[in-house]
């Protein structure tokens, strides 16, 4: 690296000797007196706070560790449970809601994905996949998130260059003066996190150079490492595209997996479920469940029924939807949970339902979270220029309707005549966000647990509900609860 390289990368290294903000609240770090395997559960999907964790331990032991943690579980056993709580506490806490901080949200949530889709073609070829190749996976990237914290706008401005065709290092050099393995690696050391260069002896600054590693399943992380990082940029950001067609054939021949793009989508699923924790787990399962059509069969013809609807004048219809279409997918749902591979068909069929069979331009579903109870939008049809509904996130627990909702799936129509009188029964985060005197909201529930909520309008048309609409947005929505209730039990048993 030159003079001016390693200049330019000591000065963004510079302004990274502060504290970073951790996805986990202080309300959910576990008490002192709780185990390792307690910390380890909650920490597990915040890789901010582990990448500082890190760090702390190697000011706590002056640097003289002869055998570094590669792995959660023994970072914090070498830090202690108390110790560890109490260096959790003294950082800030990610404010999710702010829009400053979605691009690093984004950033974590690739590198998560990366990791579950290295994990998924190493169980299908049967190689172990080890908890420390999980972390040297994923900070791998850390360079990339650190980067969307301290300048979103840029770090938008670089994926947009990337996604247009550029090469990742090519564009690094342009912006930086030095490439983006050398920011990664900078980045790294900085926090002495483990990378596949320190787990395995991959290559590092002083050792071997990669092609000197007998192991064949880290010379072929070499290859596997930096497409699934792309891929999962790829899928989340432009899904379908002449990029992520290519990427996905590079993929597959890269990979040897038989069948590759057929088997994406259960990969994705399966990262979407991997992350327990609210502000992780969404973002995964937002941004690549939510890809128009991407789980639902029969594209063309869902297409095909969009334009019908978008015609002018159909507003002025007493009914702007397609029978036929809902009828279709009401069949689809009452054929039950066993006829869907994941519940994000489930989700996705249910909305190109109400969006084009009923005709109604806003829906969306909200899912609760185990953790802070909330309902946090994760899936929508209609809202892409509504930044607010897609960052939000509302509880069901004022008196009245909210809590009614809230205990068993019902179904609630706001009419606008009645909405002075029932407004304080709703959540005030609902209301601002939709900016809407009247729609339709109906709760799921699995047994007695709340799984989602389902909302649905027809902004920013006035015209009020007509009471067809509303059975066929019950009739729908009682259809998906009793698919995914059937699922859940399946799975469950």
């Amino acid at each position: 690296m030159s003079e001016t390289s390693e200049s330019a990368l000591q000065g963004w290294l510079a302004r990274l000797n502060t504290s970073i903000p951790i996805l986990t609240a202080p309300v959910d770090i576990p008490k002192a007196d709780s185990s390792v395997e307690d910390f380890e559960a909650v920490l597990k999907d915040d890789p901010i706070a582990c990448l500082q964790l890190f760090r702390r331990l190697h000011y706590l032991s002056d640097g003289k560790l002869d055998n570094s943690p590669k792995t959660l579980k023994h970072l914090i056993s070498l830090i202690g449970t108390e110790k560890t709580r109490q260096f959790l506490l003294t950082l800030p806490t990610l404010d999710v809601e702010k829009t400053q901080f979605r691009r690093m949200l984004m950033a974590i949530t690739d590198s998560l994905v990366s990791a579950s889709f290295l994990s998924s073609w190493h169980q299908w070829r049967q190689i172990a996949w080890e908890d420390s190749d999980h972390w040297a996976s994923l900070f791998d990237n850390a360079g990339w998130w650190l980067i969307a914290w301290l300048d979103p706008m840029m770090a938008e401005g670089i994926e947009h260059r990337i996604l247009a065709g550029e090469e990742r290092d090519s564009v690094y050099r342009q912006i930086f003066g030095f490439s983006c393995q050398e920011w990664n690696r900078a980045v790294c050391e900085l926090f002495f996190a483990p990378r596949f260069v320190n787990s395995t002896g991959m290559a590092s600054k002083e050792g071997p150079e990669p092609d000197s590693v007998s192991s064949f399943k880290y010379k072929a992380l070499n290859y596997y490492l930096p497409i699934s990082q792309l891929l999962a940029n790829v899928a989340r950001a432009a899904w379908g595209g002449e990029q992520f067609k290519a990427l996905l054939e590079r993929a597959s021949t890269a990979t040897l997996i038989e069948g590759f793009p057929s088997k994406l989508k259960t990969w994705l699923a399966e990262a979407g479920r991997s992350s327990s924790l609210e502000y992780v787990g969404i973002p995964i399962r937002q941004v690549f469940a939510d890809q128009p059509k991407m789980f639902v069969p029969g594209k063309e013809e869902a297409d095909k029924k969009l334009a019908v609807s978008a015609r002018p004048g159909r507003n002025n219809k007493k009914f702007n939807g397609d029978v036929s279409y809902f009828q279709t997918n009401l069949e689809r749902l009452r054929q039950g949970g066993k006829s869907f591979e994941t519940d994000l068909q489930i989700y996705e069929l249910l909305l190109d339902a109400i969006h084009l069979g009923i005709g109604l331009p806003r829906a969306f579903v909200a899912l609760h979270q185990t953790i802070g109870g909330s309902f946090r939008v994760e899936y929508q049809r209609g809202t892409e220029q509504f930044s607010l509904i897609q960052a939000l996130a509302f509880k069901l627990d004022l008196p009245g309707v909210s809590e009614k909702l809230y205990a068993s799936p019902l179904s609630f129509w706001l009419k606008e005549q009645q909405f002075d009188q029932l407004v304080a029964q709703l959540p005030k985060r609902l209301i601002q966000a939709t900016d809407a005197k009247q729609f339709f909201i109906r709760t799921m529930h699995v047994g007695s647990t709340p799984l989602a909520a389902v909302y649905a309008d027809r902004y920013p048309h006035c015209t009020p509900f007509y009471e067809q609409e509303y059975t066929m947005f019950r009739a729908l929505v009682s259809a998906a609860n009793s698919a995914l209730e059937q699922r859940h039990t399946v799975f469950s048993l």
